[in-house]
C-alpha cells in the first residue's frame, strides 16, 4: 500500500499518517493522536495487544480520527514540541477544533477502551 494515507491498516485501527496536514485544518470528529516510535517497546506492546482489539479498533474507527504521529519523523518534532510530548507512546484525544481534551500513556485493552469511551460523553 505504497503512497498511502493510512498506516498499519491490518491493525484493526485505520491510522491517518498525515498528521500535520490534518492538524491545519477543521475536522468533522474528534482526534485520536498516537505519539509512537519504532524503538518504543511499549508502543509495540499496544501494536501488537491493544490497536488489534476488536473493542479498540471499533471504538476509535467510529467515533475518533486516528492519527499516527511518529516522533523520529521531521515533520512530526514540532508538533510534539506543540504538545509537550515527554515519551512515547502518549495519547492525545482533540476536540473537533484542535483543543486538547484528555491524554494518556501505556495502556492496556480494558483501559484505552475506557479513556475512550470518557471522551465519547464528553
Amino acid at each position: 500500500m505504497a503512497g498511502s494515507i493510512f498506516a498499519k491498516a491490518d491493525t484493526g485501527v485505520r491510522w491517518r499518517t498525515d498528521g500535520p496536514a490534518l492538524l491545519e485544518s477543521t475536522q468533522d470528529r474528534p482526534m485520536l493522536l498516537r505519539f509512537t516510535a519504532s524503538w518504543c517497546g511499549p508502543c509495540r506492546v499496544m501494536n501488537a495487544n491493544v490497536w488489534p482489539d476488536p473493542r479498540v479498533a471499533r471504538t476509535v474507527n467510529e467515533h475518533f480520527i486516528p492519527v499516527e504521529l511518529d516522533i523520529d519523523r521531521p515533520e512530526v518534532q514540532a508538533i510534539a514540541r506543540k504538545f509537550r510530548i515527554v515519551g512515547v507512546p502518549t495519547l492525545v484525544l482533540l476536540d473537533r477544533s484542535g483543543q486538547e481534551l484528555d491524554r494518556a500513556n501505556f495502556m492496556s485493552v480494558g483501559q484505552t477502551v475506557q479513556f475512550l469511551e470518557r471522551a465519547i460523553a464528553k
